[in-house]
């Protein structure tokens, strides 16, 4: 790029970024879910292995993500057969029930828990074709497809996550990343710019 475009564009992201509304603080708010997951995390206790899990679905559907990835990082190796026996059941579950949107989360996120990405990612893809107004199922692919180098994948589902909310700082944190890898450092600066406090929340946890 050239100085006179580079300046150019530099001098349209401050135009951008003056004149778009940023919302502080991260909003962790429900994002349209057809599911209910406010009253699923009151209603559990967290005290049991697959009670955690919920509880880390839950966080994770709400927008809370800080707290879903402290739960998702604190099972042991002992839990691993636990969170097997669930996510069988729930395989079960998904026999009668193929729509069932706890019992997709918790193969999706069992298996994120498990070490098993593909298997998540595809879980995580049948979740959004049924609940496609929540915003949160699509950054969490969006960063697991970048976590394999499929940053085109996950940008597409961060833009359209985009679309339905678009003051959410964590979908432009995965944005930035995704144009920094990519090597379009302008749209990387503006979405970065975009998401000071998700920056903060996800530092602590060394997600990226």
């Amino acid at each position: 790029m050239s100085k006179k475009l580079e300046t150019a564009a530099l001098t349209g992201l401050m135009v951008m970024i003056l004149f778009t509304p940023l919302v502080l603080g991260v909003d962790t708010a429900q994002a349209a879910s057809i599911y209910d997951w406010q009253s699923l995390l009151e209603s559990t206790s967290g005290e049991t292995t697959t009670e955690k899990l919920l509880v880390g679905i839950a966080n994770a559907n709400l927008g809370q993500l800080a707290e879903a990835f402290e739960v998702f990082s604190s099972f042991s190796r002992q839990e691993q057969g636990p969170i097997g026996e669930f996510m069988e059941s729930q395989s079960k579950v998904l026999e009668d029930s193929p729509d069932d949107l706890v019992a997709l989360n918790v193969l999706a996120y069992g298996a994120y828990v498990t070490g098993n990405t593909a298997r998540s990612i595809a879980l995580l893809e049948q979740i959004i074709a049924r609940d496609p107004e929540n915003v949160w199922p699509r950054n969490f692919v969006a960063l697991l497809y970048g976590r394999q180098g499929d940053f085109p994948t996950g940008m597409t589902h961060l833009r359209q996550a985009l679309k339905i909310e678009p003051g959410n700082q964590y979908t432009h944190l995965l944005l930035a990343w995704g144009y920094k890898e990519q090597k379009q450092m302008v749209s990387a600066l503006y979405h970065y710019l975009r998401s000071p406090d998700a920056i903060k929340e996800l530092k602590r946890h060394d997600v990226f």
